[in-house]
């Protein structure tokens, strides 16, 4: 996702000899824990740390966030939102 996010379409940088010009940057979050797994109740507070952690490291850049996830569970029944959703919300 992230050469994506850079480069746009690879094969063009890849099948060029002409110089590529980035004129933004990535940044990245860990979010996962060095052993187990995080609390499902908790997503959202941690996403929400994440993303304060880029914000007060570098203050004045421009950001738009993105998150590579999926789940196979965890949705709710009635369709309310979890506290992960209403934390991005």
């Amino acid at each position: 996702m992230a050469g994506i996010a850079l480069y746009d379409d690879l094969n063009k940088c890849l099948v060029s000899d002409e110089p590529v010009y980035v004129k933004h940057s990535i940044e990245s979050v860990k979010i996962l824990p060095d052993e187990g797994k995080n609390d499902k109740k908790s997503y959202g507070l941690i996403t929400q740390r994440a993303i304060a952690l880029a914000e007060l490291k570098n203050p004045e850049k421009e950001r738009i966030i993105c998150m590579a996830v999926i789940a196979k569970k965890g949705n709710t029944l009635d369709g309310s939102p979890t506290s992960w959703s209403a934390a991005l919300d």
